[in-house]
């Protein structure tokens, strides 16, 4: 038995300082690749919305192009479109946008929507969540549901170099909370008739 305890022990285990140091490796190796993922998912919805500002600008813009065409101008002035409310021309006042639950052009200011700003911006679109349609309502009726998007024509003028063209500027914004962004989209438009 005298033996057996003056033996000594080889096993060695980590130290508090060793401990600390393999914990802090460790955390740094996770830590780097969680950021770029959390990047990378931020980005991935950044491009999507995006994508859908760019379509919702285009609805409009298209919108604008089949009234211009289905609507011949009684004066021979294809550019002035009659929108009921307000008109396009010398339109420093009022925005619109196209409101796809009435099929129809909607005014933006303060007389037009009671939903817009003071600065006469369109309020946030609404979302028909059954067919997944946009357009504005002034109140929110079972079955719909605000948008993160608010898109309005910005400008529609006569070209100063060609007087066959007028040139339409939309612009879409978007807030989720987390991504924000908004995109202006310009184009123009030449006379048909």
């Amino acid at each position: 038995m005298k033996y057996l305890n003056k033996q000594k022990n080889t096993e060695k285990g980590f130290t508090i300082l060793e401990s600390i140091i393999s914990i802090f490796i460790l955390l740094t190796a996770i830590t780097g690749p969680l950021v770029y993922i959390s990047s990378g998912f931020k980005a991935a919805r950044q491009a999507k919305y995006q994508m859908i500002a760019y379509y919702l600008g285009a609805e409009t813009i298209e919108q604008i192009k089949f009234f211009r065409d289905s609507t011949p101008p009684a004066s021979g002035d294809w550019f002035m479109l009659d929108f009921s409310q307000p008109s396009l021309i010398n339109s420093d006042n009022d925005n619109l946008d196209w409101d796809g639950f009435n099929n129809g052009f909607k005014g933006c200011g303060t007389s037009g929507n009671p939903t817009g700003s003071e600065d006469h911006e369109c309020g946030p679109l609404i979302i028909e969540e059954s067919t997944g349609k946009y357009g504005y309502n002034d109140s929110l009726p079972a079955g719909y549901v605000e948008s993160i998007f608010t898109r309005n024509v910005l400008d529609y003028q006569r070209s100063t170099s060609n007087p066959d063209e007028y040139i339409v500027t939309m612009e879409i914004s978007w807030n989720d909370g987390r991504v924000s962004g908004s995109i202006e989209i310009t184009e123009h438009i030449f006379d048909l008739w």
